[in-house]
C-alpha cells in the first residue's frame, strides 16, 4: 500500500488544500491507485468549504496521550529505568507524546536530571503566534477551568480578541456550551506562569474568584436558600469560585472548600465527585501537594459507592475543617448510621454535631428521628421542637413532629402540625399522607381518603400513601380495594413491613390464608421486633392449623409483654399486649392487663383502637364470647366516661 504524509497541516493547508483535493478526489492529475492513502496530521479539522463534498472519504483519528504502558515502553527505549524518575516524567508530561519525548530525550537517571518541559511545550504549541500580546492573552486564558465570553472579557477588559479568535486554537476543546484548553497543554501553560510571578499568579486567581463570587450572588437572588445546591448554574459558579480561591491560596479557602465538599456529599454523588476533583485539580495546578493528595483520596472514595460513607470520617480527620463543617459532617454520618438501623450510634454523632453547632436544625431533626425509632417519644418531640424553633419555615420539621405526636396518639396536636406543613407547602404529598393517616386514626375516614387521594394525585409514586389508603379501605371492609392499593405500594417499595402486614390482614379477611401467611411472614422477616406481626401470623396459623402456631403465639406474647412493661411504655404497647392475651386466650391475665391499660388513662383514640382490634379478633377466630364481651363492655364504659 502506498501513502502520502503531510505533517503540521494546520500551517500548510492554505497552500495544499485545493491541490490535494483535486489530486486525490477529483483526479485532476491522473487516476490515484485504490491502495494509496493520504495522512494529514494537524491540530484542526479539514476546512469544510474545501472538503465538504468529500468528508465521507475521510476518517478522523484523534491522537490521545499515550497509555501508561505505551509511555513506559517509550521511556524504557530511551533508557529511563528508575521507577521514581518514570513516575515524575509521567506526571510532568501527562503522557502527551511530545512532552514525554522531550523529557526522555536526555535519558535522565535521577529526579534532579528531569527538566520541566513547560517552556518547551508552550513554545511548541504557540510557535506560530507572532503577536506577543496575543500570546500573553492565550497564556492568561489557561487559568480558568472553562472559558466563555464573560471570562474572556474579564481577562482582557480593554478589548482584544474574543471567543471567535480563540476558537482557532487547535488545543481548544468544547464541552457543554463552554470551552477549555486541553488538560495537558493547560497544565504546561500554568506551571511557568506560577513559577515566574507568584504575585501575578495570586492576583489573577483572586480576580477570577471575585468574578465568580459576583456571578454566584447574582444567581442567588433568583433562588431560595434551600434551593442553592439544586441549581446547576449556582453550583458551577461556586465550584469555580472555590477553585480560584484555592489557587490564590486565600487563607479561608481550604476550610470553606472542605465544608463545601460535605455539602456536596449531602446533595448528590455527582456533586461530591466534582468537588473532590476540584480539590485535586487546585492542588495540582497550584503545586500544593497536600491539597492534591487530599483530593485524590476523596476521589478514590467517591468513585466507590460502598465507601462514600468513609469520606465523612476522612474529612473529620483533616486539620483544615472548622467547627461548622465538622458539625455538618457528624450530622451526615449520623444520618447514614440512622438509615442503616444503628440508631444509638447515630444519636452519638448527632449529639457531637450539636455540641459543635447547637443551631443546626438538621442535627436536631435527625436525632429526633433516631429517638423516635427507639421509641424515645419525649426525646424525639424535644428535638423536633428545637428544629422547628430554628427553622419554622421548613415544612418537613412540622411533619416530623406531627408524626412523633401521632406515635403518642396525640392526634389533634399532630393534625395541627400537618396543617402547618401543608400551609407552608400545599403540594407536599408527604404532609397530606400523614394527615390522612391521622384522620383515619380519628375515624374520620372520608377526610382521610380525600387527603390520601390528593397526595397520590400530586405524587403517583408515593408508596406510603398507597399503603395508608389501603389500610383505611381495609378498616372500611373493602379488602379487595385494600389489596389493590397495597399491591401498588409494594411494587414501589417491596420491603415495607407494615404494607406486607396490612396486605396479609386483607388476604385473611378474604380467606386467602396462604397469601396472608406469606405476607405476614415477610413482615416478620423485615421487622422481627414487631409483636403485632407475630400476633397476626398466629391468627392465620390458627385458621389453617399450622404446626408453628404455638411458637408464633409465644413470640407475640414475649414481645408485647416486654414492650408493655418498659418504663414509659405507650398506650399502644399496653393495648397490643391486652389483645394478644385475649387471642391466646389467657383471660385472667387479660382482665388484669385491661385494668393496667385503663389505669394509665389512655386517650379515647387508643381505646377505640383496642375495641377495633378486639372486634377484628372476634371476626377472625372463635373466641369465648362471654369473656371477650366483658372486656369489650369495660372498654366501652371507659370510652363513654372519657367522652362525658
Amino acid at each position: 500500500m502506498g501513502g502520502a504524509f503531510f505533517d503540521t497541516y494546520e500551517r500548510t493547508a492554505p497552500l495544499l488544500d485545493t491541490w490535494l483535493r483535486d489530486a486525490l478526489v477529483n483526479e485532476a492529475y491522473g487516476t490515484v491507485p485504490v491502495n494509496v492513502q493520504a495522512v494529514l496530521c494537524g491540530q484542526g479539522r479539514l476546512d469544510p468549504a474545501c472538503w465538504a463534498d468529500s468528508l465521507d472519504l475521510v476518517t478522523e483519528i484523534p491522537l490521545q496521550p499515550f497509555t501508561e504502558d505505551e509511555a513506559r515502553t517509550l521511556l524504557a527505549a530511551r533508557g529511563v529505568s528508575d521507577e521514581r524518575v518514570t513516575q515524575l516524567v509521567l506526571s510532568l508530561s501527562g503522557r502527551l507524546p511530545v512532552l514525554l519525548d522531550a523529557l526522555a530525550r536526555n535519558r535522565p537517571q535521577d529526579m534532579d536530571a528531569v527538566d520541566d518541559p513547560s517552556d518547551t511545550a508552550v513554545e511548541r504549541f504557540l510557535k506560530w503566534e507572532r503577536d506577543p500580546a496575543h500570546r500573553d492573552l492565550i497564556l492568561a486564558r489557561a487559568l480558568p477551568l472553562r472559558l466563555n465570553d464573560d471570562i474572556i472579557r474579564l481577562l482582557a477588559p480593554a478589548g482584544g480578541d474574543g471567543l471567535n479568535r480563540l476558537r482557532e486554537l487547535p488545543f481548544l476543546t468544547h464541552r457543554s456550551g463552554t470551552y477549555g484548553y486541553h488538560d495537558v497543554i493547560r497544565s504546561s501553560m500554568l506551571r511557568p506562569q506560577r513559577q515566574r510571578s507568584p504575585v501575578d499568579w495570586r492576583r489573577r486567581h483572586t480576580q477570577l474568584a471575585a468574578a465568580f463570587t459576583m456571578w454566584r450572588r447574582e444567581q442567588e437572588e433568583r433562588l431560595t436558600l434551600h434551593g442553592l445546591w439544586d441549581d446547576p448554574v449556582w453550583r458551577d459558579h461556586r465550584l469555580n469560585e472555590t477553585y480560584h480561591r484555592l489557587c490564590a491560596r486565600t487563607p479561608s479557602a481550604l476550610p470553606e472548600a472542605l465544608h463545601d465538599i460535605i455539602r456536596a456529599r449531602a446533595h448528590s454523588a455527582e456533586a461530591l465527585r466534582r468537588w473532590a476533583q476540584l480539590l485535586f485539580q487546585a492542588g495540582q495546578d497550584s503545586d500544593t501537594h497536600h491539597l492534591a493528595q487530599t483530593g485524590q483520596r476523596l476521589l478514590e472514595l467517591a468513585s466507590q459507592p460502598s465507601r462514600e460513607n468513609e469520606i465523612l470520617t476522612a474529612l473529620l480527620t483533616l486539620p483544615g475543617l472548622e467547627k461548622p463543617g465538622q458539625a455538618l459532617a457528624y450530622t451526615l454520618r449520623g444520618q447514614d448510621l440512622r438509615l442503616s438501623g444503628r440508631h444509638r450510634e447515630a444519636i452519638e454523632d448527632y449529639t457531637t454535631a450539636l455540641s459543635l453547632d447547637s443551631t443546626l436544625a438538621r442535627a436536631h431533626a435527625g436525632r429526633g428521628h433516631a429517638h423516635r425509632s427507639l421509641r424515645h417519644h419525649e426525646a424525639a418531640l424535644a428535638d423536633f421542637d428545637h428544629a422547628i424553633r430554628l427553622a419554622p419555615d421548613h415544612p418537613l420539621y412540622w411533619i416530623n413532629r406531627g408524626a412523633a405526636r401521632q406515635d403518642l396518639r396525640h392526634y389533634e396536636a399532630a393534625l395541627a402540625d400537618f396543617d402547618q406543613a401543608i400551609d407552608l407547602d400545599p403540594r407536599s404529598a408527604r404532609a397530606l399522607a400523614f394527615r390522612g393517616q391521622a384522620h383515619h386514626r380519628m375515624r374520620r375516614h372520608r377526610a382521610a381518603l380525600d387527603d390520601l387521594s390528593h397526595a397520590l394525585a400530586l405524587d403517583p409514586d408515593h408508596a406510603w400513601a398507597y399503603a395508608v389508603r389501603g389500610n383505611i379501605r381495609l378498616t372500611l371492609g373493602d379488602a379487595q380495594a385494600a389489596i389493590a392499593d397495597l399491591d401498588h405500594s409494594l411494587t414501589l417499595q417491596p420491603d415495607t413491613a407494615w404494607s406486607h402486614c396490612w396486605r396479609g390482614e386483607a388476604h385473611r379477611a378474604l380467606g386467602h390464608h396462604a397469601k396472608a401467611l406469606a405476607d405476614l411472614e415477610h413482615a416478620i422477616a423485615l421487622r422481627p421486633e414487631r409483636g403485632w406481626f407475630h400476633y397476626q401470623s398466629a391468627l392465620v396459623m390458627r385458621l389453617t392449623g399450622a404446626a408453628q402456631e404455638p411458637q408464633r403465639w409465644r413470640s407475640a406474647l414475649e414481645i408485647t409483654e416486654e414492650q408493655a412493661a418498659e418504663e414509659g411504655a405507650s398506650d399502644l404497647a399496653r393495648s397490643n399486649f391486652l389483645v394478644v392475651l385475649c387471642g391466646l386466650p389467657d383471660w385472667d391475665r387479660a382482665e388484669s392487663q385491661l385494668e393496667a391499660f385503663l389505669s394509665h388513662s389512655p386517650s379515647p383514640h387508643q381505646v377505640v383502637e383496642a375495641l377495633d382490634d378486639l372486634e377484628d379478633l372476634r371476626r377472625a377466630v372463635p373466641v369465648e364470647a362471654q369473656r371477650l364481651s366483658a372486656v369489650l363492655a369495660r372498654l366501652r364504659e371507659e370510652l363513654e366516661r372519657t367522652r362525658t
